[in-house]
């Protein structure tokens, strides 16, 4: 519970950190989806994509809440923020499947 507090997150009630989450996971598989359909057999499949695309966002926006509080942050941007770190962590990880062989 004390990490939770630690990254901000401690003001949300346990509803809202679940609805968070559900929102999360939901556009993960859409991001999924469109970087499956970018990177054809670079990628990791569908739910490979969406889970690396959950774990983006996840550490996209932690790592923004740790600078900025997400509850002054205006919704485009953290919108952006998840969006960005998904395709980034999806797209690092396919340039790092495509070094290794």
């Amino acid at each position: 519970m004390s990490v939770i507090r630690y990254l901000g997150l401690g003001l949300y009630s346990a509803e809202t950190l679940g609805w968070i989450l559900f929102v999360i996971a939901c556009s993960s598989l859409i991001a999924g989806w469109v970087c499956d359909a970018v990177l054809d057999e670079l990628g990791f499949g569908l739910f490979g994509n969406a889970f690396l695309c959950f774990i983006g966002m996840t550490i996209g926006l932690i790592a923004w809440n740790l600078n900025v509080s997400l509850m002054t942050t205006n919704a485009v941007m953290v919108i952006g923020i998840a969006a960005a770190a998904a395709f980034g962590c999806v797209f690092a990880c396919a340039g790092v499947r495509r070094a290794m062989s």
